[in-house]
């Protein structure tokens, strides 16, 4: 049977990857599904604020959310942007994702990066 330190230090590091895995996924998909800027962190930053702390929030962890969203927004079928040019160019949406999905993943690793080191390593 563990000891109780190592018990805690489980509990501890299972509940930061559920918290980093909410702070992507929550705005990622009201990204995705809303495909406005406004609506996402309307929606998803309420519920992610006790995360943030209210008083004092954390920047490193705003800017991770901030950018799981804009990825979901990127890559969200209902974008005008992308909707426009898919008609326009009539063009194939697993085509255009071919395309977007190396650099919004380039994106999102740099946020991940920024948040490994700044609240992991440092």
């Amino acid at each position: 049977m563990d000891s109780f330190p190592a018990r805690c230090r489980g509990h501890i590091t299972n509940f930061l990857n559920q918290t980093y895995i909410l702070l992507f996924a929550a705005p990622f998909i009201m990204g995705w599904l809303t495909d406005v800027n406004q609506a996402f962190v309307g929606i998803s930053f309420p519920m992610l604020l006790p995360i943030f702390g209210a008083d004092h929030p954390d920047m490193v962890l705003v800017m991770f959310a901030y950018v799981s969203g804009f990825v979901g927004i990127l890559l969200s079928p209902v974008h005008l942007c992308l909707a426009t040019t898919l008609q326009y160019f009539k063009a194939s949406l697993r085509d255009v994702y071919k395309i977007m999905l190396a650099p919004a993943a380039l994106v999102w690793a740099a946020a991940l990066l920024a948040l490994i080191v700044f609240r992991v390593i440092l």
